[in-house]
């Protein structure tokens, strides 16, 4: 007969064998129960805006012999801490109290804004690092692109930009910088800025052999404008290391030769101007100034605007230098 079958030696004392607890088994699995707190009570909502617009409200005090208008919260304020002042103890303790809360608030605010400025600093990290080996990746699968194409006897692949030569990786500090077109949208702006290179190179060229008053001057103009527009372009584009190449592409012309070859590249930046829709703007007159202010202001121009207008109105001749011979510095 099995042990719950059995009602032998049961009574007092000695409950049913089914009915009692194992050994090794609490008699209370689930715990004991947690104490049941006192549920705070939010204000009535319309007792919470009465009061919120009470000590919102302004009331005019006199301080310092001048009136001036205050909220009743603040002139609660400043009656406690002046009874403080005087030596009343419950005043002091309010005031302590509230500035013991204070400064708590503060510091949970001073710990959230910390916390959250470490939590963005760690983002930021993680989101440079992983555009750097986005890059890193672009870099190496347009270096295999390039070089499937010339295997291929191909001028460029299909999707040349951007071109390898034109990221360049630092490694140790992990980042990258783009030195040329992204993408194909971009490269009207950089055939844009090395028209405008070949063009002040050959002005700078014309002026070199020029016998007027202002030619030295003006080679100096055209050769800052040479490096300046140089400076931006990819470095396969650079003359920087070649400029006795090019020079000598050009000292061979004639006169009349080089007056068209200058006109032709005149042409040449303005389509590329107009495909590009480069526009002038204050960031970019700002970074122009910078760069060429000590010659501007050696000619007497206050900033590229002004010597662009000058060469509106004069033909691409504006005088040089022009006077007075110290103007104000514009943006």
């Amino acid at each position: 007969m099995a042990d719950w079958d059995s009602d032998e030696q049961l009574g007092y004392g000695r409950p049913p064998p089914w009915t009692q607890f194992r050994k090794g088994q609490s008699g209370n699995p689930k715990g004991r129960p947690k104490k049941k707190r006192d549920v705070e009570v939010a204000p009535m909502g319309r007792q919470a805006e009465i009061l919120r617009k009470e000590i919102d409200r302004k009331i005019t005090i006199t301080e310092g012999g001048e009136a001036r208008e205050i909220s009743i919260q603040e002139a609660i304020t400043k009656a406690q801490t002046a009874q403080a002042l005087k030596g009343s103890p419950l005043a002091q303790r309010e005031i302590v109290n509230r500035i013991d809360r204070l400064e708590a608030d503060e510091e949970l605010k001073r710990q959230a804004r910390e916390e959250a400025e470490r939590e963005a600093y760690i983002e930021k990290v993680q989101s440079d690092e992983h555009v750097f080996q986005y890059m890193v990746a672009v870099k190496q699968s347009q270096a295999k692109a390039w070089a499937e194409a010339k295997a291929n006897g191909k001028k460029e692949p299909d999707f040349p930009w951007p071109h390898p030569e034109d990221i360049m990786i630092d490694d140790g500090r992990r980042q990258y910088r783009l030195r040329g077109p992204y993408s194909e949208e971009e490269v009207p702006l950089y055939r844009f800025m090395r028209a405008e290179r070949d063009l002040a190179f050959a002005r700078m060229t014309e002026k070199s052999f020029s016998e007027e008053a202002d030619a030295t001057a003006w080679t100096k103009i055209w050769y800052l404008f040479t490096r300046f527009h140089d400076a931006k372009l990819p470095l396969r584009w650079q003359i920087e290391k070649r400029l006795e190449l090019h020079s000598f592409r050009l000292l061979v012309l004639t006169d009349r030769q080089l007056r068209k070859e200058i006109e032709r590249r005149e042409q040449e930046a303005e389509t590329w101007r107009r495909i590009a829709k480069v526009e002038r703007t204050a960031e970019s007159y700002r970074v122009a100034n910078d760069a060429l202010w000590p010659l501007l202001h050696a000619g007497g121009y206050r900033s590229l605007a002004h010597f662009e207008k000058a060469c509106a109105a004069t033909d691409g001749k504006p005088p040089w230098p022009r006077k007075p011979n110290k103007p104000a510095r514009l943006g």
